[in-house]
């Protein structure tokens, strides 16, 4: 499975997720006690969804993709960049959550229900499949550097004189 697929799939389990995190926290939320038993546990459930969503697809797969879509010289920027913004987004989702969940309640998953579909859509109408590209690249630098030799033979080393020796 390609990793755009991949990506994609688990954004989508993870959507699903929030969506069912919405509703089954209004309705334990507008039942009584006995009867918001099941609720619960249907949450629990859809939080066991959630992890299996991010940690199998969503989590690591997002810091490889931004190293495949830039040149080698900028990976580096570009996954810094990428693990930046993550950070300043869990870090204003996390500041943000329990006093909206306070106002608002079970509404306030919205807070992730929301931008993950809007990024599952931007994502399936721009991202590239990376699977096959990285290959070719991976075959263009091996030539790039067979031709690169300039004329120096495989296993060279300068000993302490200065002589280079061939072995």
């Amino acid at each position: 499975m390609g990793r755009r697929k991949l990506l994609l799939s688990t954004l989508v389990l993870c959507a699903i997720a929030d969506y069912l995190f919405i509703l089954f926290s209004l309705i334990s939320q507008g039942s009584v006690s006995s009867e918001a038993q099941w609720s619960s546990f249907a949450f629990a459930i859809s939080f066991f969804l959630y992890g299996v969503g991010y940690n199998l697809g969503t989590g690591p797969v997002a810091y490889f993709i931004p190293g495949e879509l830039v040149p080698p010289e900028a990976t580096s920027a570009s996954l810094g960049m990428a693990v930046a913004v993550n950070w300043i987004c869990t870090m204003i989702t996390t500041l943000l959550f329990y006093p909206l969940n306070q106002a608002i309640g079970g509404w306030a998953y919205s807070l992730f229900a929301v931008p993950t579909t809007f990024f599952v859509i931007f994502l399936y109408l721009t991202l590239p499949e990376t699977k096959t590209t990285l290959c070719l690249e991976i075959v263009m630098d091996d030539e790039q550097l067979l031709g690169a030799n300039d004329g120096l033979k495989y296993g060279t080393f300068n000993d302490l004189t200065g002589r280079q020796k061939v072995y």
